[in-house]
């Protein structure tokens, strides 16, 4: 693996535990719960094209 997947790999597991921490400030309740979670959810799907690509 190269240094830029494993680089790639290591901000996708950075922003699971982002998403997790988020999950405690926003719950679904929260009125920006859909806003907060549509960010981290698009920054995820692009991380996981570059890797596989």
């Amino acid at each position: 693996m190269d240094d830029d997947t494993q680089e790639l790999i290591a901000i996708q597991q950075e922003l699971s535990g982002i998403s997790s921490r988020l999950r405690k400030i926003f719950p679904s309740t929260h009125p920006q719960f859909d806003s907060v979670f549509e960010d981290v959810g698009a920054a995820s799907y692009y991380i996981r094209k570059l890797v596989i690509v």
